[in-house]
């Protein structure tokens, strides 16, 4: 006899991710479906693969540069945030100090969290870019609890070369962008799949006493 708890049934069925934003920059150009403010961001060959395309800032800014259209971040306890970065330093006193930074705005405004950044300056997160390597690309995966920030329905992704930095324009460099939200799954979708596997349940038990 097959017995299963609620505890199993949830158990079963785990939350599924969904991408809210995605952009490697192959196309060449900053989709208006995608990027809300271009900003001075703009589309250039990778200094180190010249057959790839990635982003960089023709200005240093604050409060953001390039920002996205607004997501739904919305019943997603968690939010996934991931890309590429390179930073290339060409001053006379090599710095890890390239500029590269991070923000994710509260929903329906122009103001938010900066996430992570190459500079001891910034939000909760910082400065969690601040020691990598000068003139190499490096891959950057952080998830974070929605309420640090107060993301939301509305809430932008946004990028900038800061202005804080010490470091010339153009020489932070952004690719493979990802942000995913991991929801909760609705009760509706767990009594449907737990219906499903009690009937699994049940036939296996009539064929087990036949």
């Amino acid at each position: 006899m097959i017995k299963l708890t609620l505890f199993t049934l949830l158990t079963l069925i785990p939350a599924q991710s969904a991408v809210v934003l995605n952009d490697n920059f192959e196309t060449g150009a900053l989709s208006p479906s995608k990027w809300l403010i271009p900003g001075s961001g703009q589309i250039v060959a990778d200094p180190l693969n010249p057959n790839n395309k990635v982003l960089n800032f023709a200005q240093l800014k604050a409060g953001g540069d390039l920002f996205s259209v607004p997501l739904d971040l919305s019943n997603s306890p968690t939010i996934t945030i991931e890309f590429d970065y390179l930073g290339i330093y060409t001053g006379d006193n090599v710095s890890t100090d390239t500029g590269g930074f991070v923000i994710m705005d509260i929903p329906n405004s122009f103001a938010g969290w900066v996430l992570l950044g190459t500079s001891t300056a910034g939000g909760p997160l910082r400065p969690n870019m601040l020691n990598l390597t000068n003139g190499v690309w490096h891959h950057i995966a952080l998830t974070i609890p929605a309420t640090l920030v107060g993301a939301g329905n509305g809430s932008k992704f946004v990028l900038e070369q800061w202005n804080g930095s010490t470091n010339a324009a153009g020489n932070a460099y952004f690719d493979n962008i990802l942000v995913s939200t991991n929801p909760v799954p609705e009760p509706s979708s767990l009594l449907l799949a737990g219906l499903g596997v009690l009937l699994i349940a049940a036939g296996r038990q009539r064929r087990t006493h036949v």
